[in-house]
């Protein structure tokens, strides 16, 4: 991510219905995130129910 400080991590998630559509949502979380809500997004993520 172009905007984190040098010394802070980001992810960006982005969907897409196809290659070349519309962003239909994005996410945005820092190093700061706590680890916990990071992993129950991914856990609900890869669940297939999301």
């Amino acid at each position: 991510m172009h905007e984190a400080p040098a010394q802070e991590t980001a992810w960006v998630v982005a969907a897409y219905g196809t290659p070349v559509s519309d962003r239909m949502w994005h996410l945005t979380a820092t190093g700061a995130t706590p680890a916990p809500m990071l992993k129950e997004l991914l856990d609900h993520l890869a669940d297939g129910d999301g």
